[in-house]
């Protein structure tokens, strides 16, 4: 059977996800709150807090919303801003700036640079530094715990120590900035006047792209990590990195004070994949290594609880039937897969979808961390597996791989795709020829694909030892029939000897063939032991 192997904000926007699609909020200095769940095309009213000075918003690890006035006064809704209730005060005026980490610490700033941080959800705050900066507008985490503001000047300062110590950094180089926030691919402020800016570093800045709109009033981005901007009239604009932008919708409403999203920043799983495949297998084939996949986070852990992988090729033909079941395998520690020291996490059997079949496999008690962890897809062909059919591993995007809220499976790497495997080698037939003092060995294939030599093996006992007789150059890749003969002239008549071949490949991958055996006999007639074959072993 051939093997193919593939892996294959506005006032502040805010967006919220987990299994249920990322949501985006408006809303307005009096505290109307308008969503979109359909990435800013459309909006509706949902709910109103009932004030007169609402600054910003952001949302837990729940999808909790929460809305911070400028007097200090945090409201949180549990219903995607339907309903709200007021659930604690800084005691403090000129507030700014919200934002959770990713441990679901709360952090509000001032606009005089004092940072206030709540470890109970907001009903308790506590001062905890102030920055040294005037004219703050907004907070944002960097994954890893890295805490970012930046002044309406655009004076950019940093902690790493959850809001302790600031250090300040740069200056982005305009007058109007209205707000910030950070991805992993570094930190963007706008302008009110339409610009957008990016640092890498926290030290420079470039321009990267203009809206020909004004007042600007918030940015945040979604779960793929598509920017996501907002004017004061409610207007929503969208860009993958920043450069361009497409208007989307509009709230329809004057005096916008921010946009957010309620989609909760969690650490990011990237995925890779490696090819194990081997070249050929033969139907019946049973714990076949595919695919070495590494999977690691960049801050904190996460869970991994189920994958998707298709059997799909990009040339032959692929079926669900060739395929008995799908399996998951954690390595042992030392990066080389083996059923017997691996460990098992996680199976399932094939569902036909007309082209070639897929598996959802449920994954136990597995817990990724910054250290890579390295697992294996295997597969067990079916006994019925038709030999001229190819079979492969795909992963076409992040959704194949699940993971717990709120992490998520990075973007980048997808799909995982490793190019197409070679044909096996299909034996045909596999013959000993005894005669008077010597044995004949003959063996035809039907095709081959990056074969590199045969090469003969002889024991004087099924079981025994086989010792290195001989070798044939192989064909290396060819659609035809080959016929090879081999001759034994170091036998002595009488004796019973064992013969069996082993095909070694390009990628040096060794595949065994037999064992039979012959007799040779003086003045014996020449007759042969014939088996059909492959009859592979390892």
């Amino acid at each position: 059977m051939k093997i193919f192997r593939e892996l294959i904000i506005l006032t502040p926007i805010l967006i919220l996800t987990s299994s249920i699609s990322a949501k985006l909020y408006q809303f307005t200095e009096t505290g109307s709150i308008a969503m979109s769940s359909d990435n800013g095309v459309s909006w509706s009213w949902v709910g109103n807090i009932g004030v007169s000075d609402a600054k910003d918003v952001a949302a837990d690890s729940s999808r909790r919303l929460y809305l911070i006035t400028e007097s200090g006064d945090l409201a949180r809704s549990t219903d995607y801003g339907v309903n709200w209730s007021f659930v604690g005060s800084m005691s403090q005026a000129d507030a700014c700036g919200l934002e959770f980490d990713s441990g679901d610490t709360l952090y509000v700033v001032t606009g005089a640079g004092d940072v206030f941080r709540s470890i109970n959800y907001g009903t308790s705050f506590s001062l905890i530094s102030s920055i040294g900066l005037s004219n703050v507008i907004g907070i944002t985490e960097k994954p890893t715990d890295t805490l970012c503001v930046v002044t309406r000047t655009g004076d950019l300062a940093r902690s790493t120590d959850k809001g302790q110590t600031w250090t300040i950094l740069s200056n982005v180089g305009a007058s109007d900035i209205t707000d910030i926030i950070a991805l992993p691919s570094g930190l963007y402020v706008i302008t009110e006047t339409g610009d957008v800016a990016k640092s890498t570093d926290y030290s420079s800045w470039s321009w990267v792209g203009t809206l020909s709109q004004v007042s600007l009033i918030g940015i945040t981005f979604d779960d793929e990590g598509n920017l996501f901007i907002g004017t004061n009239t409610g207007d929503v604009a969208t860009s993958t990195v920043g450069v361009s932008w497409t208007w989307k919708g509009t709230a329809s409403q004057v005096w916008m004070e921010g946009i957010t999203t309620d989609w909760k920043r969690g650490p990011t799983i990237t995925v890779a994949g490696t090819n194990i495949a081997p070249i050929g297998v033969t139907p019946g084939d049973k714990n076949i290594g595919m695919t070495k996949l590494e999977l690691s986070t960049n801050d904190d852990a996460a869970t991994w609880t189920k994958i998707k992988i298709k059997n799909r090729v990009t040339s032959g033909t692929p079926a669900a039937s060739d395929i008995d079941s799908m399996k998951i395998y954690r390595d042992n520690g030392d990066v080389s897969f083996n059923t017997v020291t691996d460990t098992w996490i996680g199976s399932s059997t094939v569902t036909d979808d007309g082209s070639g079949g897929y598996a959802e496999i449920d994954i136990t008690n597995q817990t990724i961390t910054t250290t890579t962890g390295t697992f294996y897809i295997v597969y067990d062909i079916a006994d019925g597996a038709n030999p001229t059919h190819f079979a492969g591993v795909r992963l076409d995007d992040r959704s194949f791989v699940t993971v717990s809220f709120p992490a998520r499976v990075s973007i980048t790497g997808f799909p995982i795709q490793l190019g197409d495997m070679a044909l096996p080698v299909i034996l045909s037939s596999f013959e000993a020829i005894s005669g008077d003092g010597m044995v004949i060995l003959i063996w035809v294939t039907q095709s081959e694909i990056g074969t590199d030599k045969w090469i003969i093996e002889r024991s004087l006992d099924e079981e025994g030892t086989y010792q290195n007789i001989g070798s044939k150059e192989a064909q290396g890749s060819t659609p035809y029939p080959t016929e090879y003969e081999f001759v034994d002239n170091t036998v002595i008549n009488g004796t019973t000897y064992w013969y069996r071949l082993a095909l070694m490949d390009l990628n040096g991958t060794v595949t065994y063939y037999g064992p039979i055996y012959a007799t040779p006999e003086p003045g014996q007639p020449a007759f042969f032991l014939f088996q059909n074959l492959p009859n592979p072993f390892t």
